[in-house]
């Protein structure tokens, strides 16, 4: 234990809301909490502290975006297919710039560095940006956002931090589908799952009709041994939907507990093995099924998103939900980082626009 050398990451700590990691590096190696031991490389760690150091002027922006790949490194000129590495920047514009007359005068000599990125379309500068991201991987909320990414000369707007805030979200959608675009099924033979359902959102306020809101169908599963897990908003509560949705979501041979179906052979002529009851190691007597993992699942869930949660945004934080589940705190920013650099791969000689 003499030679174990213990490095603590300190975290900004004049920010209010910021956390220092549960996390610390042993030889190198970063260790978690015994419960979920999630190793991060040392290089790539960021705080905000380091966030701001990286991105204090436009070129290092710059310079930090190209090398985690938000940015491409090179391009190709348009007109003459020559190869571009330097980035002009301006107040509004970053460009690749070729140099060739001929080129110029064919007014077909700059590639957008924007183009096919997490930056294109937005006017949002790169710096402002890149901390909103941040914010949304800590989870800070709207609030704290605001303060953190705003300046004395330019102030952030809510609408910026919600339109920034929901790209994040729609990468995390992306991010838990396969190379397919299905989502990927848990369980399988010799595992076990909890099903079961909840509302969440509104329970004690009126809706447009003026009557009471009783909160949006939420169904989900959980394995008892990978400790995967699914959430899926149910529109219209009817077996078939319901079916539908296991279906799509769990491997066939899963053994399922569930409260969801009248009768467990719905579940057995399908594929999966559906007991009538599971131990209740409370009551051992008892005949009754007991889905202690599911419901504390969705405690969780709960406590983690917002009241009056419209049912258009509810897929949207559950997916966020999910990608953030098992995830060191400290490694969620240059994950998400990760995510939108594979959806997001900039220009290539297929789709670049002069």
């Amino acid at each position: 234990m003499a030679n174990i050398q213990v490095e603590k990451v300190k975290a900004f700590g004049s920010h209010q809301g910021l956390q220092t990691p549960k996390s610390f590096y042993v030889n190198g190696e970063q260790e978690t909490s015994p419960n979920k031991r999630r190793r991060i490389d040392e290089s790539e760690f960021i705080n905000f502290n380091i966030l701001c150091e990286l991105t204090s002027t436009l070129e290092k922006t710059v310079g930090f975006c190209r090398s985690k790949g938000l940015l491409p490194k090179s391009v190709q000129c348009p007109n003459c297919c020559r190869t571009l590495d330097h980035i002009s920047t301006g107040r509004s514009k970053m460009d690749f710039v070729c140099g060739k007359r001929k080129c110029s005068n064919s007014g077909k000599n700059r590639v957008s560095a924007r183009q096919g990125t997490w930056f294109e379309g937005t006017r949002i500068p790169l710096r402002k940006s890149l901390i909103l991201t941040y914010t949304f991987a800590i989870k800070f909320n709207s609030n704290q956002a605001l303060q953190e990414s705003s300046t004395p000369e330019f102030r952030s707007s809510e609408e910026t931090i919600s339109t920034l805030y929901k790209r994040c979200r729609e990468v995390c959608v992306r991010a838990l589908l396969n190379k397919k675009g299905v989502t990927n099924k848990i369980g399988g033979a010799k595992h076990s799952m909890e099903i079961g359902e909840t509302r969440l959102g509104a329970k004690r306020f009126l809706n447009d009709d003026g009557n009471i809101d009783k909160g949006h169908l939420v169904l989900g599963g959980i394995c008892l041994e990978t400790d995967e897990c699914f959430l899926v908003y149910v529109k219209a509560r009817t077996e078939k939907m319901l079916m539908s949705i296991i279906q799509e979501r769990v491997k066939k041979g899963t053994i399922i507990y569930t409260n969801c179906f009248k009768h467990s052979s719905m579940l057995s002529r399908r594929g999966f093995k559906s007991p009538k009851s599971r131990k209740n190691c409370v009551k051992p007597e008892a005949d009754t099924l007991i889905n202690n993992n599911i419901q504390a699942l969705f405690r969780t869930v709960r406590n983690a998103l917002p009241d009056n949660l419209s049912k258009q945004n509810l897929p949207l934080y559950l997916a966020e939900f999910m990608w953030r589940r098992g995830k060191d705190a400290s490694s969620l920013f240059p994950e998400l980082m990760k995510e939108i650099v594979s959806q997001f791969p900039g220009p290539n000689r297929k789709n670049i626009k002069a």
